[in-house]
């Protein structure tokens, strides 16, 4: 989540409950098999 986003939600929504988690996004960006028919060069 972006930090601004965030810091608004959480200064103008007290009463939200909010999950954070800043390391989901890791995983599409690194990680797992990414040669053969996952690599970057495989994608049109």
């Amino acid at each position: 989540m972006d930090p601004h986003a965030r810091n608004y939600v959480f200064n103008h929504h007290r009463d939200l409950w909010l999950i954070e988690n800043n390391t989901t996004h890791v995983g599409m960006y690194s990680g797992g098999g990414q040669d053969g028919d996952w690599s970057n060069d495989a994608f049109p």
